[in-house]
């Protein structure tokens, strides 16, 4: 009897650390997000330590409802492919287009394992979006949600 509580009770531990390990602490994202920022000055990929390419890459213009940074792909994207975009974000109202293009750091690893991801999670709202932003030029993305639109210029 003793030996099928601690099984129940380590499965529901196991459970709990994996719900726990999909929503990062508040500082966690802050660090991640830093590492990714931070890899975009020194060209080397803060997840896979190794060089990314460096590529100019249409800008997008939008806005991104805050649903959209509490979602298993953000946090998938923080921890897994923070270098996988093939597009710079201009986010807000004010965003200035006067650029149409920017250099942007890419990481084939990063790119490897978004791809992964949405494979792995056919689901997920935002990553389904997301994945069919790259192959439009404009689009509006519709989530159950919220939308979001974004503008190649």
């Amino acid at each position: 009897m003793i030996r099928s509580r601690s099984t129940a009770t380590s499965g529901i531990a196991l459970l709990l650390a994996g719900c726990v390990a999909t929503s990062p602490t508040p500082e966690e994202t802050q660090r991640l997000a830093k590492a990714a920022n931070d890899s975009q000055r020194t060209g080397i990929c803060n997840i896979h330590h190794i060089r990314m390419q460096r590529k100019l890459v249409p800008i997008q213009f939008g806005h991104v409802p805050i649903d959209y940074f509490y979602s298993d792909y953000f946090y998938a994207l923080l921890r897994e492919f923070p270098n996988a975009r093939e597009y710079a974000l201009e986010i807000g109202l004010g965003s200035q287009r006067t650029r149409r293009k920017a250099l942007r750091y890419v990481c084939p690893e990063c790119k490897r394992a978004a791809r992964e991801w949405v494979h792995k999670h056919p689901n997920d709202e935002w990553a389904k979006s997301l994945a069919q932003l790259r192959c439009n030029h404009m689009m509006q993305l519709t989530p159950s949600r919220a939308a979001f639109t974004f503008h190649y210029d």
